[in-house]
C-alpha cells in the first residue's frame, strides 16, 4: 500500500486532539514506522502552511510540508506490531511548534538538536504545557531529512 493509500484509510480517524494522537494518526503511524520512504514525505514546496492548520485542520489534511527547528522534546517508542517511531515536538524557526510522530530513523538528533523534518498533516495538537496552561501545535506524521532516512533502501 502507497503512503497515500496508507493515508486515506486511516483519514475518516484523524481529528484535533488533545494530549494523545487521534487514533487515525496513531493507524498512520504504524503503517508509517514499517513503511514509509523519505519519497513518501519531502516536497520542494510545503502544500500548506501551519496558520491554515490551525484555522481548518480538516481542510489541510493529508497535504505535506517540512519544517526546520530545534526538537524541543523526543521519545522514542517501540510498537509491538514491530517498527518504532519517536515522538515529540520541534519549535520551527518561524516560532510554531509541530507535534511529530517520526518513522524511520531519528539518528543522534535529542533535546535541543537542529533538525529538518517533512511529513502529512494530521491534525492539530493542544497539550499542557510546563507554565500551566495549554500549547497550540499541528501534527505531522513523516521522517527526520537524515542520510540513512533518504538511502534507497528507506
Amino acid at each position: 500500500m502507497s503512503a497515500f493509500g496508507a493515508f486515506a484509510f486511516a483519514r475518516p480517524d484523524m481529528a484535533d486532539a488533545v494530549t494523545n494522537d487521534s487514533p487515525g494518526t496513531a493507524i498512520f503511524a504504524l503503517w508509517a514506522a514499517r513503511r514509509m520512504r523519505w519519497s513518501d514525505v519531502y516536497v520542494s514546496a510545503d502544500e500548506t502552511t501551519f496558520a491554515r492548520v490551525r484555522k481548518d485542520s480538516s481542510e489541510q489534511l493529508g497535504k505535506r510540508m517540512c519544517s526546520a527547528g530545534m526538537v524541543a522534546e523526543i521519545h522514542a517508542d517501540k510498537l509491538t506490531t514491530g517498527g518504532h517511531v519517536a515522538h515529540g515536538q520541534l519549535i520551527s524557526d518561524s516560532e510554531h511548534v509541530y507535534h511529530f510522530v517520526a518513522a524511520g530513523s531519528s539518528g543522534d538528533i535529542g533535546q535541543e538538536s537542529r533538525a529538518n523534518f517533512c511529513g502529512f498533516v494530521t491534525g492539530n495538537y493542544d497539550y499542557e504545557n510546563s507554565v500551566g496552561g495549554t500549547g497550540h501545535a499541528v501534527t505531522v506524521v513523516g521522517m527526520f531529512d537524515l542520510p540513512e532516512n533518504r538511502s534507497p533502501g528507506r
